[in-house]
Parts: structure tokens; C-alpha cells; sequence
């Protein structure tokens, strides 16, 4: 999995600085970095549920839509390519006092934004927000519709994120 993830294509973005001393002895790289991220169209659906259930929903859900369950701009419909990261939104949980918020994001293979919540500890349920980031060679207009509507199609802005590098 770990080479057909590095073959996906990955959002385009900026390295603003390292962070931290530490390198990677392979690499030389710090293993987390600040980066500016350029725009991006997502597909994204919003699953409630424990974290194990939400994500399995979620995946399959969008998966579905990538794999051809979709309305292209001519007749029929068409396979869109995997990209990497796979990003988690959490949404809130009853762990945590509504009104505050952590953000974390990852490099490939999933980015998770926890917005509301620290987690959500074994078993508890909440809104998951699961989303794949499109392909560059879309646009919103060019992008196949979704024929579920649990899927939504949005364009997220340009964004900084702090990020844990795997290589």
C-alpha cells in the first residue's frame, strides 16, 4: 500500500519551514513541517457514528462515487483517480465543551481535522465529516456528479496546516 499511496497525486503546496530539530535518518528531513496549501475541490460526505463505523461509511460513500457512481459531463459516467490524503473531519462529541476546537493535519495517508473534540474515546458516537481530495484536472463545473447526495462536491481554500511527513 505504502508505493501505490506515494504514486497517488497529493495536494499542492508550499513548505513554509520545518518543524522541529529532529531529521529523519534516511531522509534528512524534519518529520513534521508547516505548509501553505494551494486550493483544492474535494468530495465529502458527513457520517454519524462510532469512529470505526463513520469511516467505513464514509469510504465507501466517496469511494463509490470515484469508482464511476457519478454523472460526467457528457453521457454516462467516469472512474476518477485515487488521491492521497483521505481527510477526517470530527465534528463533536460529548467529551469535550462545545465552542472549542483543534486542528491537526497529516501528509499522506489521511489528513484529520478535529474540530470540536480532542477524539472520541472506544465507543463513542458523533458527526465524522470524511473527504477525498479530487484530482487537479478538475474543476467544480468539470467534476462528474455525484448520483448519491450524500456526497457533496466543495472547494476548500488555500490554507496553512502544521503536518506529520511519512516517507
Amino acid at each position: 500500500i505504502w508505493w501505490e499511496v506515494r504514486k497517488c497525486e497529493k495536494p499542492k503546496y508550499t513548505v513554509i519551514r520545518p518543524l522541529g530539530s529532529k531529521r529523519d535518518w534516511w531522509t534528512g528531513r524534519s518529520p513534521a513541517e508547516l505548509r501553505q496549501y494551494a486550493p483544492m475541490l474535494i468530495a465529502e460526505v458527513t457520517v454519524s457514528g462510532t469512529m470505526r463505523q463513520a469511516s467505513s461509511s464514509g469510504f465507501r460513500k466517496i469511494a463509490n462515487f470515484i469508482f464511476g457512481n457519478n454523472k460526467a459531463a457528457g453521457q454516462g459516467s467516469e472512474k476518477i483517480a485515487m488521491t492521497s490524503p483521505v481527510r477526517m473531519e470530527i465534528e463533536g462529541s460529548s467529551s469535550k465543551q462545545q465552542g472549542s476546537s483543534e486542528a491537526i493535519a497529516m501528509t499522506s495517508p489521511v489528513i484529520m481535522e478535529m474540530a470540536g473534540t480532542e477524539s472520541l474515546p472506544n465507543g463513542a458516537a458523533g458527526d465524522v465529516k470524511m473527504s477525498f481530495v479530487m484530482p487537479s484536472k478538475y474543476s467544480a463545473a468539470s467534476l462528474p456528479k455525484p448520483n448519491n447526495s450524500d456526497v457533496a462536491i466543495r472547494e476548500v481554500p488555500g490554507h496553512t496546516a502544521a503536518v506529520l511527513t511519512f516517507r
